[in-house]
C-alpha cells in the first residue's frame, strides 16, 4: 500500500499564508455574482485558475498539499462552467475547431492509403493520449502523495477493458477507412455515411474505443486521477465536440444521418424505442 495520508489543506502556516485570503475574496466575488454583479464570475475564475495553477505548482515542488490542488482545479473548472453559462460567454467550437482540427471531408484516395493513414493517427493518438498523458498522470499522482493501489482484480480488469477498448477502435478505423473513405481527423472526415461494422451499435465507436481505453489504462495503473482523466474527456467531447461534429454530419448527409441519429445511441446500444423516446426531451 503506498498511500500517504493526504495533506487537504491548500497551504500550511507560513508555506501559503496568502491561500485563505485569496479564497476568502474568491467566496466574496462568487457571492456577488450570484446577485448578477457584472464581472464578478470573470473575476472568480481567473482567481481561482491563478490560484489552481499557483497550487499546482506548489504540490509538484515540495509533494505536499495535493489534495488542494486537485480541489482548487475542480474549482476553476466549475467556474469556467458558471461563466460560459450564466454570462452567456459561450464557447464557439467552430471558431476554435481551425486548421487540421476544421471539419471537412477527405480528399479522394485508396481505401489502403487512408487505411495507412488512419493506423498512422491511431497511433499517435494511444502514444500520446492513452499512453504519455496518463503516464504524467501517475507520476503527478504519486508526487502529491494521492496515490492509492488497486486490488489485482481491478487492474486485471483495466488490462481486459484496455483490450476490448482498442478492438473497438480498430474496427471503426478500419470501418471508416473502407466504407467510409475518410479518416477520424477532422480535417479528413469520412465522404460516405457508415452505418456498418461497429456503427451499427453506436454512432461514436472511435470515442468509445479512446475513453474506454483511457479508463482501463487508469485501472491497470491504479490510478483514479486517470480514470478522473478518462471521464473528463468524455464530458468534454460529449458537450463541446459531438455536437459540432454532428452538426456537419447532418449538413453533409441530410435526412439520411438524422434516421441514423433517431435509432442509434451515441454510447451504448440501447432500444430504438427508447433512443427516440430521449431524443424527443
Amino acid at each position: 500500500m503506498s498511500a500517504v495520508v493526504p495533506d487537504a489543506t491548500l497551504g500550511s502556516a507560513g508555506r501559503l499564508p496568502w491561500v485563505p485570503l485569496v479564497m476568502l475574496a474568491l467566496s466574496a466575488a462568487s457571492f456577488c455574482a450570484a446577485f448578477g454583479v457584472r464581472g464578478a464570475l470573470l473575476v472568480t475564475f481567473l482567481g481561482m485558475t491563478g490560484v489552481a495553477a499557483a497550487l499546482v505548482v506548489f504540490a509538484t515542488i515540495t509533494g505536499t498539499a495535493g489534495w488542494g490542488a486537485v480541489l482548487t482545479l475542480c474549482g476553476a473548472c466549475g467556474s469556467l462552467t458558471a461563466l460560459t453559462t450564466n454570462q452567456g460567454v459561450s464557447l464557439s467550437m467552430e471558431k476554435l475547431m481551425i486548421g487540421p482540427f476544421r471539419f471537412r471531408s477527405a480528399r479522394p484516395s485508396t481505401p489502403f492509403r487512408l487505411l495507412g493513414v488512419t493506423t498512422l493517427q491511431m497511433v499517435v493518438f494511444t502514444a500520446v493520449l492513452i499512453a504519455a498523458v496518463p503516464c504524467g498522470i501517475r507520476a503527478i499522482e504519486e508526487r502529491w502523495g494521492l496515490h492509492v493501489d488497486a486490488p489485482a482484480s481491478v487492474r486485471w480488469g483495466g488490462w481486459i477493458l484496455v483490450a476490448l477498448a482498442a478492438a473497438v477502435s480498430v474496427s471503426a478505423v478500419v470501418t471508416m477507412a473502407s466504407r467510409g473513405r475518410g479518416t477520424p481527423v477532422p480535417s479528413a472526415m469520412a465522404r460516405e455515411l457508415v452505418t456498418s461494422g461497429p456503427y451499427r451499435f453506436v454512432r461514436n465507436p472511435m470515442a468509445v474505443g479512446g475513453i474506454g481505453q483511457a479508463l482501463g489504462v487508469g485501472l491497470a495503473m491504479s490510478s483514479w486521477m486517470t480514470v478522473a482523466y478518462a471521464l473528463a474527456a468524455a464530458v468534454v467531447w460529449h458537450l463541446l465536440i459531438r455536437p459540432v461534429e454532428e452538426a456537419d454530419l447532418e449538413a453533409r448527409f441530410g435526412d439520411p444521418f438524422r434516421h441514423y441519429r433517431s435509432r442509434v445511441a451515441c454510447w451504448l446500444p440501447l432500444p430504438t424505442a427508447l433512443i427516440a423516446r430521449w431524443s424527443r426531451h
